[in-house]
C-alpha cells in the first residue's frame, strides 16, 4: 500500500490544480482496467506500456499490476462488484495521497 501511495505522488503537478478531478480519473481508469481484467483481456498487451516513460504510463502499470493480483469472477455480479470495489479503492488511495500532499505542503 505504501508503495502505491508513493507512486501516486509521482503524478504530474496537475494533481494540485484539480485534485478531486484527478482522483476521479484515477478511479475511472482503475474501474476500466478491472473491467477488462474481469473479461479476460491481457492488460499489458491492451495498454502496450512497455518502453513508455511518462508518469501516467508508469502509474497505469502499477494499477494494472494491482488488478492482475485480484481474482477474476465467473458471474456478472462478481465482475461488477470487483470493478466497483477496485475503483473505490484507488479513488480512496488517491484522495489520501492528495491529503498527504496538502498536509505536507503547509503554509510557506
Amino acid at each position: 500500500m505504501k508503495l502505491r501511495i508513493l507512486l501516486l505522488l509521482s503524478f504530474s503537478p496537475e494533481i494540485y490544480a484539480n485534485q478531486i478531478d484527478h482522483c476521479k480519473i484515477i478511479a475511472e481508469s482503475a474501474g476500466m482496467i478491472m473491467q477488462l481484467r474481469q473479461f479476460g483481456v491481457d492488460l499489458n498487451t491492451a495498454f502496450n506500456l512497455k518502453g513508455e516513460l511518462s508518469n501516467n504510463a508508469k502509474n497505469l502499470e502499477v494499477i494494472i499490476a494491482d488488478a492482475e493480483s485480484k481474482p477474476v469472477y465467473a458471474t456478472n455480479l462478481g465482475k461488477q462488484k470487483a470493478e466497483q470495489e477496485f475503483a473505490a479503492e484507488w479513488k480512496k488511495l488517491c484522495l489520501e495521497s492528495v491529503e498527504f500532499l496538502n498536509d505536507g505542503a503547509g503554509p510557506t
